[in-house]
């Protein structure tokens, strides 16, 4: 179980990269996986695609070559890495705010990357085990403006019921009449005696072509 594990996790993360980087993922995934799975993978990776995440990386480094190659900005990016931290949670804004030698865009640059590939490793993973816990508005009972706080770590509070008490997952979809926001969480505090659970995590944004837009 663990080498199958680690086998499965090993593929996720290199779909993951083959995804964002726009590489062929044909060459990583399974073969018996079927048109299905494949088509869902082809339109993740149009989706990251538009939000111009390989174009604006693409002409950072073009403009700021030495800056991005800098001694001070790899070690930031080997010590940001070094453990796995929600991008724009806590922790992680922490970090940003020692480097007082490396450029505030290339810090916010890598946030918003972070973010992407997280999204795409950990929707690809829950969606593919039907592990997304739906939330409703009417369930919310405290939400921070949940619908609106990006790049920063928030928490909201929901009724407690079936699906969200014996689901494992982490990713949750917040559903208004109109729209839908996902919130990747990385804290559950479930209160039985109140019935509601308090969740901490990052909101990923509605519309996330505007991610990487330049004024």
């Amino acid at each position: 179980m663990a080498r199958l594990s680690k086998s499965f996790g090993d593929i996720f993360q290199k779909l993951t990269d083959a995804i964002v980087l726009r590489k062929e993922y044909e060459t990583v995934i399974p073969e018996s996986w079927n048109f299905k799975i494949k088509n869902a993978i082809s339109n993740v990776q149009v989706s990251i695609e538009r939000t111009l995440l390989l174009k604006n990386t693409t002409r950072f480094y073009q403009t700021h070559p030495n800056e991005f190659n800098s001694i001070a900005t790899n070690n930031y990016l080997l010590d940001r890495e070094k453990n796995p931290i929600l991008p724009f949670s806590k922790q992680a804004i922490d970090k940003m705010s020692k480097a007082t030698t490396v450029s505030e865009e290339i810090k916010l640059l890598y946030e918003k990357m972070y973010l992407i590939m997280t999204a795409v490793k950990i929707g690809v993973f829950y969606g593919f085990f039907d592990m997304i816990i739906d939330i409703q508005s009417s369930e919310l009972l405290t939400n921070e403006n949940v619908f609106s706080n990006y790049f920063k770590e928030i928490s909201f509070s929901h009724k407690n019921s079936m699906a969200s008490l014996f689901c494992n997952g982490w990713l949750y979809r917040i559903n208004l009449k109109d729209k839908h926001i996902y919130f990747i969480a990385n804290n559950k505090k479930i209160e039985f005696d109140k019935d509601e659970s308090t969740i901490s995590g990052i909101v990923y944004p509605w519309d996330d072509r505007k991610l990487f837009e330049t004024h």
